[in-house]
C-alpha cells in the first residue's frame, strides 16, 4: 500500500462515524474546543484534519491538500465546512478506491 493510499484509508478509517467529524476546525477536543489534528485531545476532525492526522511531513500533507483541491475545487476545509458528512466521507471512498 501506497503512503497515499495509507493516508487516505487511515482518514476514512478516522471518519467512521459522524460523531468523529467536525466543521469550522481541523480537530476538536471533548469540550468542543479547536486543536491541532495531530494533538492527544483531538476527538473529532474535519476531512483536511482527518487527513493531516495521517501525514507524517510537510510534502506529504502538501501533495494531500493539492490531490483534494483537484477532485473538489476548492481547499479541502472548505468544503468541509460546506457540506455533510456523507458527502465528506464519499470524497474520501473516492480517494481510497483511486489510490489502492
Amino acid at each position: 500500500m501506497g503512503v497515499l493510499s495509507t493516508i487516505f484509508t487511515e482518514a476514512r478509517k478516522t471518519l467512521n462515524t459522524e460523531e468523529n467529524w467536525c466543521r469550522g476546525a481541523f480537530a476538536f477536543d471533548i469540550y468542543e474546543r479547536p486543536t491541532y489534528a495531530r494533538d492527544s485531545i483531538a476527538t473529532r476532525w474535519s476531512l483536511a484534519g482527518a487527513c493531516h492526522l495521517h501525514c507524517d511531513n510537510p510534502s506529504t500533507n502538501c501533495q494531500v491538500n493539492m490531490i483534494l483541491f483537484k477532485e473538489l475545487g476548492m481547499p479541502a476545509d472548505e468544503y468541509n465546512d460546506t457540506t455533510g458528512y456523507k458527502r465528506v466521507v464519499a470524497v474520501l471512498d473516492r480517494m481510497v478506491a483511486r489510490f489502492k
